[in-house]
Order: structure tokens, then sequence, then C-alpha cells
């Protein structure tokens, strides 16, 4: 088994959690307490990006400090001198594992699903009052802790396309993952079309729109015929061409139509209730036009509404006595 440490943290290459273009994250273990961490070590290629742009993840996670932001313990480095980023271990992989498993196929209960809604309001409400931008924001960027009463607490990290960007200010580059990520820098990014167009907050809401619906329904909202990576031109079709309140689309057949849906389907795990207090808000952040979008103050409110909202459960009596006097088969 071939390991790798640093000064104070140890691993094995076979232990990795995940993998990007320019950084690899292990599992590993403080040598001395024997303690669990996070390892993210930047690979050769990450350091033919300018300074700043290396720096900017180190900088973000140490001005960042919420329960819903992963932790950053430290900055160790290799004795070929690549940075190594050492942080919190989240026990229980990310949100985009969860909804992999078979049970998750049509999205979360309603219970996990809250709370993920509650984590990643509460996360992003930490990022907007300190001035960043997470850039992407996706399920497999959601890390999931499970506490010893079972229950999960999310937190968002890869803070490696983070910025700090006010309400009022925009940026050029693009950053992303193309399912999530806002039509107008999938234009940019994946059709390789210029344009003079500039970026502000609202692309984060975009892709917490994309993160939710998922989480929600199991599925993504917008699906050309054959997948989004294999049809990229009708995928931006549809983000571009969604009529004002619809949360969704899928085009079922080559060339066909696409098929609109202004709700969440029946086979999702919330409950009625739920899902018509959700569909506002799904509708309000994927809204293609940066103008038109929600800005992440009407977002709190909505979001902070739902959530203190309380389920009630009734029982009807009549329902109950007509069912009890239905003849039973022998």
């Amino acid at each position: 088994m071939q390991t790798t440490s640093t000064t104070s943290y140890l691993w094995s290459l076979q232990d990795v959690l995940g993998q990007g273009a320019t950084a690899s994250v292990y599992k590993a273990r403080n040598k001395r307490s024997g303690e669990l961490v996070a390892v993210k070590v930047f690979n050769f290629m990450s350091y033919s990006r300018p300074r700043e742009v290396q720096m900017r993840e180190f900088e973000m996670l140490r001005k960042l400090n919420n329960s819903n932001i992963v932790k950053l313990h430290t900055v160790e480095e290799l004795p070929s001198k690549q940075k190594v980023l050492v942080m919190e271990y989240c026990s229980g992989g990310s949100l985009l594992s969860l909804l992999e498993e078979p049970e998750n196929a049509f999205g979360l209960p309603e219970t996990e699903f809250l709370t993920v809604l509650q984590c990643v309001v509460q996360g992003m409400n930490h990022l907007r009052e300190n001035g960043v931008v997470h850039r992407d924001i996706k399920p497999g960027n959601i890390m999931r802790q499970v506490g010893e009463d079972g229950r999960s607490v999310y937190k968002l990290t890869d803070f490696g396309a983070a910025r700090e960007l006010e309400d009022d200010e925009k940026f050029v580059s693009i950053y992303g993952t193309e399912e999530y990520l806002h039509p107008d820098m999938y234009e940019r990014a994946v059709l390789r079309k210029a344009h003079q167009k500039s970026y502000g907050v609202s692309v984060d809401l975009w892709s917490i729109g994309v993160t939710f619906y998922h989480a929600a329904t199991g599925s993504l909202p917008f699906t050309p015929y054959e997948g989004p990576r294999r049809n990229k031109p009708i995928m931006f079709k549809i983000t571009t061409e969604k009529p004002v309140g619809a949360i969704a689309g899928v085009q079922r057949v080559e060339g066909g139509p696409i098929e609109w849906s202004y709700h969440l389907p029946h086979s999702c795990q919330l409950s009625q209730g739920l899902r018509v207090q959700l569909v506002p808000v799904l509708a309000g952040i994927l809204e293609a036009d940066q103008e038109r979008c929600w800005g992440f103050d009407q977002f709190f409110t909505a979001t902070t509404d739902v959530l203190q909202r309380q389920p009630v459960h009734l029982f009807s009596l009549q329902q109950w006595l007509s069912h009890s006097r239905k003849p039973r088969l022998r």
C-alpha cells in the first residue's frame, strides 16, 4: 500500500475521496492523535495558474467560519513543496453519492430534503455575508457529516472557484460543472460561443436551483434527448427558452418538442404542501435572465418561510370510517 505524508498527516493513495483537474482529495489521519481528516493535494497542473488564483482557496477557507462550510484545519506541504489543505472529514460522503443510492432514485425523503435545504441556505447566507460567490455549487460539492444521533449536517466544500463578489459586482471568468452551470456561462464555456456578458452572484442561485431540484426528484431538471452531455445545443435551448414559471424541461424523442413542467413530479417523496411551497422558489432562481432572476435577499426570505412552516398531519374520521366499513375478502 503506497502512502504519502506531510509533517503531521499520513494517507494512502488508495483512499481517494475525490479527484479534479487540479487536485485530489484523500482520507488521512493525524500521525499523533489518529484523527480522521480530508487532505486536498494540489497537482503540478494547478501551479500553472496565476498565483492569486492558486492562493484564493486557502484565503477563502481561512476567512469563512460556519457549521455548514467544511472547516480548514491547516495548510501543509509535501516534500515536493506541493500544497496540502487539511480539512474536516465528512463521514457521510457527498450529497451526490446519497442521491445515487437506489432508495433515493426519486429524490430524498422529506425530512432529509429539508435538512439539505436548511444547511445549504445557512451556508450560502454565510458566503453572502462575507461577499463570496462559490461558482461551483452541485451535489458533489455538498458534503454530509453524520452525527452520533444519526442526523445529517450538510456542508459546502471545494472553494477552488470561489472569489469575493458583492451583490452589485460582476465577473467574466468561467468556472463550474456544466449540468449545474448558469446558461450564460454554459454558452461560453461549453458551446464555446464568444459574448460580452458578465456574470453576477445570481449564477450561484441557478446552480442551487438545479441542485435542489435534483435532491427533491432524483433527476436533473433540464434533459435533452440522449442526455445533457450528448446534446449540448438542445441543453442550452431548454434552459434559455424555458417559459417563466417552468421548473423543468424534458425532450423525450430526438428532434421532438420540449415538455415543460410547472410542478414537482408526483413520484418525488415530498408532501404536497412542501411541493407547493418549493415550486415558486425554484421558478424564481431557475431564471436564465439575470435581471429577472431572484436576488439572494428574496431567496433567503422565501426559503426561511418554507423552513419555518410546521407540517400538520390531518386525520379524517369520515375517511377512516368509510374505509373500515368496506367488506373484506376472505
